[in-house]
């Protein structure tokens, strides 16, 4: 999900500040988990003898409960549409008195509860497939799991980027999830390609933000093996692990979009007109062009692993490009995506993809 908030009270630039206070006034190292120990900081108000160190941490206290009050008037303001993630946060720095940040070059893992090795390895994860698309990238990067109620969002706020987690029946979605994570770094890989992505708001950009959110995930889904095990000739057409989107991996719960099927642009646009919708047809496009690339390459003697390989760095290079230099609508996006096509056949393939899908490109 696209994690712009239409509430009164603006989660993620409560997370922006609080990331400021954290970076500000506690040092966190490099490639390592940095523990902050709350009630053993404010026990030092009364024992050091050093006035400026005694002024420093007043500030510090009297700027947690500031950040207390601001988890308050969110609950208050936004806790009926459930955007409360910093009350939900903030409830658990409350209740275990620490702050668990990892970091690893601009890419923090923060949490209030102690992480497990699987949370603390989402910041390599991160790195490594932020990098297959933009090899170097300045923005600073919060991975926050296990905050919200069965769903996960991105957000860009004033130079940082925050990515938040949740829990479906009692599993993390970023370290359960077999492409969840991968989606919400979608979202943060094409905002770094083409910041326009960052402020337009309209119901395309956000459209072409889910859909190309998707293609990363399925695409960085065909690179698992256990995904590739699964999948074959007779299922590509088909339900299989790379082919939707948002299941518990390994499993078939919580599958929330298909990229099999054959979509009709107009009818949703008529029916549904909201951005996760609406950008069923266009990654459903892409992932057929994907799939065709990768039944022709094995009847021309490739392997499976070969096959999948080939076809998923041509459309890799492909979303890349076209993300890099359309404008943030549709029928840019969309002519993009062919005109990034490296040879006339593949955009023949997509031309057929999109028409019959009935997509705004022409």
């Amino acid at each position: 999900m696209w994690g712009m908030l239409h509430s009164s009270v603006d989660s993620f630039k409560i997370y922006k500040n609080f990331t400021d206070f954290l970076e500000s006034n506690f040092r966190i190292d490099d490639n390592r988990l940095n523990k902050i120990d709350i009630n053993s900081l404010l026990n030092s108000i009364s024992t050091t003898t050093d006035p400026t160190e005694r002024q420093r941490l007043l500030e510090i206290q009297m700027k947690l409960i500031y950040f207390y009050n601001q988890a308050i008037q969110e609950r208050m303001n936004n806790g009926y549409q459930q955007n409360d993630d910093f009350f939900r946060f903030y409830s658990e720095v409350e209740k275990q008195r620490k702050i668990n940040v990892y970091k690893k070059g601009n890419i923090y893992v923060l949490s209030a509860k102690e992480l497990d090795d699987k949370e603390l390895l989402l910041s390599t994860q991160a790195e490594k497939l932020i990098k297959e698309y933009i090899p170097k990238f300045d923005t600073k990067l919060y991975i926050i799991p296990g905050i919200q109620d069965d769903n996960a969002s991105h957000a860009y706020r004033d130079g940082k980027s925050f990515l938040a987690g949740g829990v479906y029946k009692g599993k993390e979605l970023f370290t359960s999830g077999d492409d969840i994570f991968s989606h919400e770094l979608g979202h943060f890989i094409l905002e770094q390609l083409n910041p326009k992505f960052r402020d337009s708001l309209s119901l395309e950009a956000k459209t072409i933000h889910e859909s190309f959110a998707d293609t990363v995930s399925f695409l960085d889904s065909a690179k698992d093996k256990s995904n590739r095990e699964k999948l074959n000739l007779n299922n590509l057409y088909s339900e299989n692990p790379v082919s939707v989107h948002g299941e518990i991996k390994g499993t078939n719960e919580r599958v929330i979009r298909r990229f099999y099927t054959t979509s009709d642009y107009n009818k949703l646009k008529e029916e549904l007109p909201e951005e996760h919708n609406l950008s069923v047809p266009i990654t459903e496009s892409i992932y057929h062009v994907w799939a065709h690339l990768v039944e022709n390459s094995i009847k021309q003697g490739k392997t499976k692993d070969e096959a999948v390989d080939y076809a998923t760095s041509t459309i890799q290079a492909i979303i890349k490009k076209a993300a890099e230099k359309t404008d943030p609508n549709l029928n840019s996006y969309l002519n993009s995506i062919i005109q990034s096509a490296p040879n006339e056949e593949l955009r023949k393939s997509f031309i057929q993809e999109f028409s019959k899908r009935n997509l705004p490109f022409k």
